[in-house]
């Protein structure tokens, strides 16, 4: 039955990491994952990066600091937009 099921993708979605404009990394054109260290991060619940974000923190030795989860993406980016942090975005 598996073997008669053919998946395809359809589509790909780029995740960036959504900043202030005032926050110290939003001159930036990239970020490298150290530079992360030590901000404040503002968790998407259902966020389909996370785990993979998660992985590479821990592997590069960097710690954020979760300090808001929220299920909608709307007030995930209007704590962006009020400074009080970064998230990972679609």
């Amino acid at each position: 039955a598996d073997e008669e099921v053919h998946s395809l993708p359809l589509f790909q979605e780029q995740m960036v990491m959504a900043v202030h404009l005032t926050h110290r990394l939003a001159i930036r054109r990239a970020v490298q994952v150290k530079h992360m260290s030590n901000e404040s991060y503002i968790h998407r619940n259902n966020c389909e990066f996370a785990g993979y974000a998660d992985a590479i923190l821990v592997e590069q030795g960097v710690t954020v600091s979760p300090v808001y989860w929220s299920d909608r993406d709307d007030w995930t980016l209007a704590m962006i937009a009020a400074g009080l942090g970064f998230g990972f975005m679609p």
